[in-house]
């Protein structure tokens, strides 16, 4: 089994076991998403503290003189030229909407915890970035017992997993066997828990990609 906690970013992989490091899956991913969303205005800082969320609100003042989900939308719109993105990652910046389930969503980063990988789909570009993001972990762990194992993929846009052996994994043999279902997606204490929903404001952001 996998020993530690990560996201695989692209063809990067970063820690985030939050009982033994000092940033989670969730941290890491709330922490990028504002980065997103502040670069996207013209911010140029650092993205370590932006999970605390007066330092986010501090950063938009500087900033675009501004901090509100509704004022910040509007500049997007007003100021940036490709702001889709940004707009559709913004309910999870402020908090709306899960950060985690945004980066798989959003971004593709995968989620790796102990056996299993979560991803939003399984196309044949995400089987071979979790496959490089697991060869690489497998390779910082030192796990060799790992290559005898199976590994199950959670399939967050179906809600159903596929198991792989780690051979199968690394060789590139796309899994066409059937799916099990799967209970998606409760790794860490407070995961799926945001601040209450404020319907208006989250159907204003989502207006803001128009049709």
């Amino acid at each position: 089994m996998i020993r530690g906690e990560y996201w695989i970013v692209d063809t990067d992989v970063w820690y985030a076991d939050g009982t033994y490091g000092d940033t989670d899956h969730r941290t890491h991913a709330l922490q990028y998403i504002r980065y997103v969303i502040l670069m996207e205005l013209g911010w140029n800082g650092e993205s370590d503290s932006l999970c605390d969320g007066s330092v986010f609100r501090e950063e938009l003042i500087k900033t675009i003189r501004c901090y509100s989900m509704p004022d910040v939308l509007e500049r997007l719109q007003a100021d940036c030229a490709h702001p889709e993105q940004a707009i559709r990652l913004l309910s999870a910046a402020f908090e709306y909407s899960e950060p985690r389930e945004a980066v798989m969503r959003e971004l593709g980063w995968k989620w790796v915890k102990n056996g299993w990988v979560g991803t939003q789909y399984l196309t044949e570009d995400d089987f071979s970035q979790i496959a490089k993001g697991i060869d690489r972990i497998l390779d910082e762990e030192d796990n060799e017992e790992m290559l005898k194992e199976e590994i199950e993929i959670r399939i967050a846009s179906t809600g159903r997993s596929q198991y792989i052996n780690i051979d199968d994994l690394f060789s590139h043999r796309f899994p066409a066997g059937n799916t099990t279902t799967t209970a998606l997606y409760a790794p860490e204490p407070g995961y799926g828990v945001a601040q209450a929903l404020d319907r208006s404001q989250l159907d204003l952001c989502y207006a803001g990609l128009g049709d």
